[in-house]
């Protein structure tokens, strides 16, 4: 089977785990990459390289069935990684809640978008939402995608309470929203 561009995304995304980074893919384009299968990397906020499929053309050329890749700048991405700075934060003996939720978008809204508005809805108590499933279907819709996310609440000061993170959900529904989206039930 040959590699696609989830598969290399996968690979791009486990380097920049082991390194405590968080990479972003935004749509992008090269002229040896497929359209619409490409993108380019970015770590904080920076430009460091590309991935995406070979261009069917090009594949045909070098007399190859699909090939896919990236290509990064490593001196960023370990200058963005946090090892060798560790901080250390108190241990909370509050336990976290952990919820998982499904957005579904317009297939053009980026992954990196619906996590953002997701956090900037999930407010001071969301310690974590990290996207774990992508669904494309008749479920989703003509046109559109389900994200799914874990999302991790917690207060240093307190158990949260079944109201507070109920709060926080319709906040981050009304965040989604706002990027034409909804929470799927």
């Amino acid at each position: 089977m040959p590699a696609d561009f989830f598969s290399v995304k996968g690979v791009l995304e486990a380097l920049a785990v082991q390194l405590g980074v968080e990479a972003e893919v935004i749509p992008g384009e090269e002229p040896f990459l497929h359209p619409g299968r490409s993108g380019r990397v970015l770590v904080a906020g920076q430009d460091i390289g590309w991935i995406g499929e070979v261009h069917p053309l090009v594949c045909r050329e070098w007399d190859l069935e699909g090939a896919a890749g990236f290509e990064i700048d490593l001196a960023p991405l370990v200058a963005a990684s946090p090892y060798g700075e560790e901080r250390y934060e108190d241990v909370i003996s509050y336990p976290e809640v952990a919820q998982d939720v499904a957005v579904v978008v317009d297939e053009s809204v980026p992954a990196a978008q619906v996590r953002a508005a997701v956090v900037e809805g999930g407010g001071d108590l969301l310690r974590s939402a990290e996207v774990f499933d992508l669904y494309r279907g008749e479920q989703a819709g003509e046109g559109r995608k389900s994200l799914a996310l874990r999302l991790s609440f917690r207060a240093k000061d307190r158990t949260l309470t079944d109201e507070e993170v109920a709060e926080r959900r319709e906040a981050i529904a009304a965040a989604i929203e706002k990027i034409g989206g909804s929470l799927r039930e």
